[in-house]
């Protein structure tokens, strides 16, 4: 039971920071296709992505101008802009405030 819990909680955690995830896949990496997105998820997270939520936040990025995206051949891929890479930099240097957060939720 406590795997399963553990389980939970690692998904809900990434799909909170999901925006995050993306980014930093992208910015580790050129013309990334969702496709390569899901298995990058399922080997560092363990997990797979439901498709339809990932599908949604790469298209709150690219509306938000934070990613972008090309087609090759039949496949959309996807890449961190500049303000993409600002953003997740922003975010690395403010993992404490993160975490913060993440503690004040627990607290009682």
């Amino acid at each position: 039971m406590e795997e399963r819990v553990n389980k939970e909680i690692r998904e809900r955690s990434v799909i909170g920071f999901l925006d995050f995830f993306i980014l930093g896949a992208l910015a580790r990496k050129q013309s990334v296709s969702a496709c390569d997105l899901m298995k990058c998820a399922k080997q560092k997270l363990g997990f797979s992505l439901n498709a339809d939520i990932l599908y949604s936040q790469l298209f709150y990025l690219e509306r938000k101008e934070l990613i972008c995206s090309s087609s090759i051949g039949n496949n959309k891929v996807y890449n961190v802009t500049r303000m993409g890479k600002d953003k997740i930099n922003k975010a690395k240097k403010n993992k404490s405030t993160i975490m913060w957060v993440i503690d004040k939720m627990w607290e009682g």
